[in-house]
C-alpha cells in the first residue's frame, strides 16, 4: 500500500506536468473528477487520471516502452506504443502511451501553432474545440458552420 502523502505528491507533479492543477479527493467519487484539472491541449481540455506505484503497468506494456526507447534513431524521435484493447461487447479502446517529456513537446508544439494561426482560430459552440475561421470546420469534432 502507498502511503497517502506519496501518491498525492505524484498526482500533483503530474498536473502541474501537464499544466494543470491537482483535484482534492475529499468529496468525490470514482468517474466524479479527474485527478487534474485545468490541463489542455490547443484549447482542448484534458481529463486526467493518474495512477502511482510499482506495478501499473503490464510487464507487456513494459517491455514494449523499452523496445520503442531502443528502436529510437536519435534523440529527436519520440517512443511511441500503441495498444488496441479488445473488450467484450464493447468497441476496442486504441490507446496511445508516449512519454511525459514528449507530450510536452507535443503540446508545446499544437500551442505554437495555435499563436502562429493567431485570430484564424474561434471556439467550435458544440465541443468548445478550435475551428479554422476560413473553413468554419472544427478540428476536434468536425462540426460545420455557416
Amino acid at each position: 500500500m502507498t502511503a497517502r502523502g506519496t501518491w498525492k505528491a505524484s498526482e500533483r507533479r503530474m498536473a502541474e506536468r501537464m499544466g494543470g492543477v491537482r483535484v482534492p479527493v475529499s468529496g468525490r467519487q470514482r468517474g466524479d473528477q479527474p485527478d487534474s484539472a485545468g490541463a489542455s491541449i490547443a484549447g482542448i481540455p484534458l481529463s486526467i487520471e493518474h495512477k502511482y506505484g510499482q506495478r501499473i503497468l503490464s510487464a507487456r506494456l513494459h517491455e514494449a516502452l523499452d523496445q520503442a526507447e531502443a528502436a529510437r534513431k536519435s534523440p529527436d524521435e519520440m517512443a511511441v506504443v500503441t495498444v488496441e484493447e479488445v473488450r467484450a461487447g464493447r468497441m476496442n479502446r486504441h490507446l496511445v502511451i508516449v512519454d511525459a517529456d514528449d507530450w510536452q513537446r507535443i503540446a508545446r508544439l499544437f500551442d505554437e501553432a495555435g499563436r502562429a494561426l493567431g485570430q484564424g482560430v474561434v471556439i467550435c459552440p458544440g465541443c468548445g474545440g478550435r475551428m479554422l475561421v476560413d473553413e468554419l470546420v472544427c478540428l476536434a469534432c468536425g462540426r460545420r458552420e455557416g
